[in-house]
């Protein structure tokens, strides 16, 4: 599973349909290109005084289906950049931001760029550059065996305290989990989306496609977690849990809850959804992702990690851009 090469070609849920509606509930306006060689989904982000960039999750994709020996293959991702390019310059967004599958995708963009446009590391990676996956495809004793024993012990014991574990989207549900997320984010000082975001994602993706899992001790919402199931991959997308319940270790059972549904529906892998970790790829581990390395470890201590390149940003216009570094770097002061 090296280099990415385990992601399903069509770039996973972030450049599905129901992503793109998602995307459009929440006024976000959407375009496509899809014509053999590079297809994506390509998303407008507005930005005061700059104005707006567009943002490909998780692609450009299926760069890899072209055939290694296709003389033209070099042609043809040009030919299709030069009209992603051309789109984007008639919405006014002054760069591309590209999220490759692959260390070996962002290579051919580059080489398809042949420096017509410069291309540079973005300061901001809009999903984790790095994830664990467990491998569903062996029975559920080997997947609990493989875990550390503290995780095992945990999980036992959030089901021996009397955690109850269920998906449900019930309105008060969905309630206390917002609340858990703010709690959440208060408490480990990161920012959440504000809730119509959640609202509007659990509103437009299917039940089937999104789950939300709850933890539950005497009928009090104690832990939750958002989960994505498309193709051959499950993922934790967002989670959150109270502080005053923490003995109840109802994480570690959410989790388990969460690899045994993916299982029992016939999905490949299970993803983590975000660690930080050093690797050749990222040598330097982010400390603030210390805690929550750890406790995702836990499910999969011999899993490699799988590194994705971040965010690049091919730059349609150098002066736009130069500004919103400016602004990105003095707001990093500020924060």
């Amino acid at each position: 599973m090296e280099d990415g090469s385990f992601i399903p070609v069509d770039g996973g849920f972030l450049q599905s349909k129901q992503w793109e509606e998602f995307q459009n509930k929440i006024s976000r306006k959407t375009f496509r290109v899809d014509e053999g060689a590079l297809t994506c989904l390509a998303i407008k982000y507005e930005l005061p005084i700059v104005g707006g960039y567009f943002f490909i999750p998780r692609g450009p994709i299926r760069i890899q289906k072209l055939k290694l020996k296709d003389q033209n293959k070099n042609l043809k991702l040009k030919i299709q950049l030069d009209r992603l390019i051309k789109i984007a310059k008639e919405n006014n967004a002054g760069w591309i931001r590209i999220e490759p599958q692959s260390f070996k995708d962002l290579e051919e963009v580059n080489e398809a760029l042949g420096g017509k446009h410069m291309i540079k590391k973005s300061k901001k990676d809009h999903e984790p550059a790095q994830t664990l996956l467990i491998d569903l495809r062996q029975n559920e004793e080997n997947i609990l065996a493989a875990m550390k024993p503290k995780t095992r012990y945990n999980i036992r014991l959030s089901e021996k305290k009397g955690v109850r574990i269920y998906s449900s989207r019930r309105p008060e549900n969905v309630r206390s989990f917002l609340n858990l997320m703010s709690e959440t984010a208060k408490r480990d000082k990161i920012r959440n989306h504000p809730d119509d975001y959640y609202l509007k994602m659990i509103e437009t993706i299917p039940e089937e496609k999104l789950k939300l899992f709850l933890a539950e001790v005497n009928k009090q919402v104690i832990a939750g977690a958002l989960v994505i199931f498309y193709d051959q991959v499950a993922t934790y997308l967002h989670g959150a849990s109270s502080d005053n319940f923490r003995n109840m270790m109802a994480p570690f059972g959410l989790q388990w809850a969460a690899i045994k549904e993916a299982k029992r529906r016939g999905f490949k892998f299970y993803d983590l959804g975000g660690t930080s970790l050093a690797t050749k790829d990222h040598p330097v581990a982010k400390e603030s992702w210390a805690g929550i390395s750890r406790f995702k470890v836990g499910f999969c201590p011999t899993c490699q990690p799988v590194d994705f390149p971040g965010c690049w940003d091919i730059i349609l216009d150098e002066k736009k851009y130069y500004y919103y570094r400016i602004i990105q770097t003095i707001k990093g002061f500020l924060s």
